[in-house]
């Protein structure tokens, strides 16, 4: 009987010991389960974080090509985690080809909007202290409206201005860039007034919808109405935006008509621009430039 009792206890002793080791097994598998899909779930948020980035800034890419008056963004620096996603660069503008004006600009894959200056403070940014281009929509009266034409005369003619044109009133885009003088260089033109606000406000230059006659480096295009097509196609695709849509089946179907421009010239030929469809001049970027010899 104590043989039996002996032998009984010790296959307690062998049971509880196999259930310890079963014990032990199982929560190192747990851990080691919960250790690699932990690791799996922080992969999956990376690369969700990276696809949402990734849309995010085509779409702000494409929204660049089609608003901003000679508002070029330049190449984003991207910081891709687990838990955020965020990307930064710089917008410019463009004299002479040389990038002037910068403001830094952040974004992340959460909000999709461009992080910036926030609202402009009248004519100047407030995040840069940049001047800011100012367009009037033809036929709206406004209770102030700004012409910056009479102080290009007192600028130094060493220097190259950048200048925001209003127009008069709507006009083909082939005869207005026929009348600009040969001095005289365009660099972007704007045909979305008619959608826009009119309210006694006018269109800052972050916000003009129009077509740039130059890539983001200064080169001009071979074919800027097919370029600004396929770019606002695109835009429109990813986000459905109904004023960009209506401009693009103006353009597509061959009526490109203007109500303004972003072009640079030597002051004293700016000031003596007499067009009669310019209604107000607008100066933003003014730099030195000795290169060539002025009149």
């Amino acid at each position: 009987m104590k043989r039996e009792d002996e032998t009984f206890q010790l296959d307690r002793d062998v049971v509880k010991k196999a259930r310890r080791s079963s014990y032990r097994k199982m929560i190192g598998m747990s851990a080691i389960v919960l250790f690699v899909g932990g690791l799996a779930a922080l992969v999956l948020l990376g690369a969700w974080n990276s696809w949402s980035l990734h849309r995010t800034l085509v779409e702000e890419e494409l929204r660049a090509s089609v608003y901003g008056a000679n508002r070029h963004v330049g190449t984003f620096d991207e910081s891709v985690g687990p838990v955020t996603a965020r990307a930064e660069t710089v917008v410019y503008s463009l004299v002479r080809g040389r990038p002037v004006d910068h403001e830094r600009w952040t974004t992340d894959a959460s909000h999709r909007t461009l992080l910036h200056d926030g609202e402009t403070g009248g004519r100047f940014s407030q995040q840069s202290g940049r001047k800011v281009k100012q367009l009037y929509v033809p036929g709206v009266t406004y209770e102030v409206m700004e012409d910056d034409q009479p102080k290009l005369e007192r600028m130094p003619r060493t220097t190259v201005a950048e200048v925001a044109v209003s127009f008069t009133k709507e006009e083909p885009v082939e005869s207005w860039l026929r009348r600009v003088p040969d001095s005289v260089t365009p660099l972007w033109v704007w045909f979305g007034s008619q959608g826009a606000n009119e309210e006694d406000e006018p269109v800052t230059d972050e916000w003009a919808l129009g077509m740039s006659l130059v890539d983001d480096a200064g080169v001009p295009y071979d074919d800027p109405v097919a370029t600004w097509i396929e770019d606002a196609t695109r835009y429109v695709d990813a986000t459905d935006d109904a004023f960009v849509r209506e401009q693009l089946e103006r353009v597509t179907k061959g009526n490109i008509a203007v109500t303004g421009a972003v072009v640079t010239g030597r002051p004293n030929v700016l000031a003596t621009w007499n067009d009669p469809s310019i209604r107000t001049m607008s100066i933003g970027a003014v730099i030195d430039d000795y290169e060539e010899e002025t009149t």
